[in-house]
């Protein structure tokens, strides 16, 4: 197993039997170490995540090869216990397809995603930053402490509904909570926790 990244000429961090590199990157948690992993291997290696291998890429130009110019190679998702029952519980939602579903729901929503339209987004999402700055600004000024999650999430449903529906709601001013609770109940911390970690761990 751990043979393949070094036939390939990839870096990666030293292995332990059968759980790869899982136990460093538990003992780490997973941004410190993809951070210090990047520090010392650069761009591209590889992590063994059990029998699975991951290759790591921040490469700006590998991945525009990857997401852009040749995306219909790239169009599998992991299978994993954790998204397998999210995908039951959950809405269909794009994180979510896999590779049949994807090749018919990609068409429909990259025109989206084109440059003239997201050329248009700008405003409405700077607009959520500003909110956001002024939230932090008062948060500073309290001089009290401040559940970040909830911020953030409220942020990034402002920029939601701003960007994807045109809808003007300052979710970070205290508007629209009827929205965030709904919003709350479907996606809290533990859930995305669990998707994330789920990719770790499968």
């Amino acid at each position: 197993m751990v043979q393949v990244f070094s036939r390939l000429g990839i870096a990666h961090p030293p292995v332990e039997p059968f759980t790869g590199n899982v136990n460093g990157i538990l003992r780490q948690g997973i941004i410190e170490a993809l951070n210090n992993d990047i520090n010392k291997y650069g761009k591209v290696f590889g992590w063994y995540i059990g029998t699975d291998k991951w290759m790591i890429v921040v490469d700006p130009n590998m991945l525009r090869e990857i997401f852009i110019k040749s995306s219909d190679h790239f169009n599998q998702r992991p299978d994993s216990p954790v998204i397998s029952i999210a995908r039951d519980d959950l809405p269909p939602g794009l994180i979510f397809l896999k590779k049949d579903e994807w090749r018919v729901i990609k068409p429909i929503v990259t025109p989206s995603f084109s440059a003239k339209k997201l050329k248009l987004m700008s405003p409405l999402i700077e607009r959520s930053c500003s909110s956001l700055k002024e939230r932090f600004a008062e948060i500073c000024e309290s001089k009290k402490s401040s559940d970040l999650f909830d911020v953030f999430g409220q942020f990034t449903m402002e920029t939601v509904l701003g960007a994807a529906f045109g809808s003007q709601v300052n979710v970070l001013k205290g508007e629209g909570d009827s929205l965030t609770e709904a919003a709350a109940g479907i996606l809290n911390e533990a859930t995305i926790n669990q998707l994330l970690w789920g990719y770790v761990i499968m």
